[in-house]
């Protein structure tokens, strides 16, 4: 069974290299998180990804899976590590980290598959650099494909197994040999296309749904102007069988939306781009929901504490990348309410304080005060219908 190495042990690549393993491949986990290795080495690693800890033991004790901070010599070599966005553009030098480090032990008749987020082109432009590096390997028997990842977080394990998938590589050769490593555990489709055609489909499907939230976004402030309820708006419009409006909200955040975009207009420039417009709209919306966060403050001079709901960057979801409403709440401490504001998210890993804001992981309030949903847990939903809201003197403020 051929080795495979996987360059990155985050959120899409630890649970990629375990499945991997489970359908009988030999993988080795590298990462430079020497703390992270240390405890899957001792066993003290502990996911809230379901399944993923009870994956990670049984791989472990057949002996399939194994970690290393040092990368050696592979057949297949998969890069799953960040590519953040920096001044609007993608920072890849964790992915040319990982090439320079794969130059010096691959061989001929390998393949590197990147599934990292990468701007078009990037595939290709690592081909070459590592073979300027490696002038003694025969380019026609090294391979290259892109399969950009397709994980959300909290369900990782399932959707990696079953979502559809598109592989591209600089040649067709290197897309049949990509193809034929994911078709060992994938469900789903499996589409093939060029390096080029996949780094621009991920990127596009990203794009999409923030060019869609900026519209949503931006109808949501017509609508207050107007004083009319949005969600009925939208509701409505989208019984029309070709109209699907996205939810508006108080900006976007996580990992790809907001970053995306970015990576796909990094070398066009337009006089005007939808996109760019679009994003501006969407970080335009953290400061409108600050506008009004502060207005219902002031309103309601005699509401004694503040309480903010929600701070991951969707529901139901332990993810805090990017999050508007930690912006938000950044920007609201720099002011003097005299107030006692209370941030609370049941997926705070710790309770602290920070300026006037104390972060808390259980859900409470006190009688006369003001409850801004920023991002409606279930966990919310549920608790909030306890409230007597006149009885107990107080207003709920659903951002969402």
């Amino acid at each position: 069974m051929k080795k495979i190495s996987v360059l990155g042990l985050g959120y899409v690549g630890l649970p990629t290299a375990l499945i991997l393993a489970e359908v009988g491949f030999e993988v080795k986990g590298y990462d430079i998180n020497h703390d992270l290795i240390q405890s899957i080495n001792n066993n003290s690693f502990n996911s809230e990804e379901p399944n993923l800890n009870n994956l990670l033991k049984t791989v472990k004790k057949e002996n399939k899976f194994t970690v290393s901070n040092l990368l050696t010599k592979a057949d297949i070599y998969i890069i799953c590590v960040p590519t953040p966005k920096k001044e609007k553009r993608s920072d890849l030098s964790f992915v040319q980290n990982s090439i320079n480090l794969i130059a010096n032990t691959i061989e001929e008749n390998s393949i590197v598959i990147i599934e990292s987020t990468i701007p078009i082109g990037t595939t290709k432009n690592c081909a070459n650099t590592l073979l300027k590096y490696r002038k003694d390997l025969n380019k026609e028997k090294i391979y290259f494909a892109h399969c950009p990842e397709r994980v959300f977080p909290g369900n990782a394990i399932s959707e990696i197994k079953n979502n559809d998938r598109v592989i591209g590589g600089i040649n067709k050769e290197s897309t049949e040999l990509a193809v034929n490593i994911y078709e060992k555990f994938s469900r789903g489709k499996i589409f093939k296309t060029s390096s080029n055609t996949a780094e621009m489909i991920k990127l596009s499907e990203n794009t999409y749904r923030d060019v869609n939230i900026a519209l949503a976004n931006e109808l949501a402030l017509i609508a207050e102007k107007n004083e009319i309820d949005i969600k009925d708006v939208i509701e409505l419009a989208n019984k029309h069988p070709r109209v699907n409006i996205h939810k508006p909200g108080i900006g976007v955040g996580g990992h790809c939306i907001p970053v995306d975009p970015y990576f796909l207009i990094e070398n066009v420039k337009y006089k005007k781009s939808i996109i760019s417009m679009s994003r501006e709209v969407n970080i335009n919306q953290e400061s409108h929901t600050l506008e009004k966060i502060l207005a219902k403050i002031l309103k309601n001079k005699d509401k004694e504490n503040i309480y903010f709901y929600g701070l991951t960057y969707k529901a139901n979801v332990g993810d805090f990348r990017e999050s508007p409403a930690l912006r938000i709440l950044k920007d609201l401490s720099k002011i003097n309410l005299n107030k006692q504001l209370f941030a609370i998210d049941p997926f705070l890993k710790e309770e602290k304080h920070e300026g006037n804001i104390s972060f808390k992981r259980k859900v409470f309030f006190q009688n006369n005060s003001l409850i801004f949903i920023m991002i409606c847990h279930l966990d919310f939903e549920n608790y909030i219908n306890t409230i007597d809201k006149n009885k107990q003197n107080i207003e709920i403020i659903d951002l969402t």
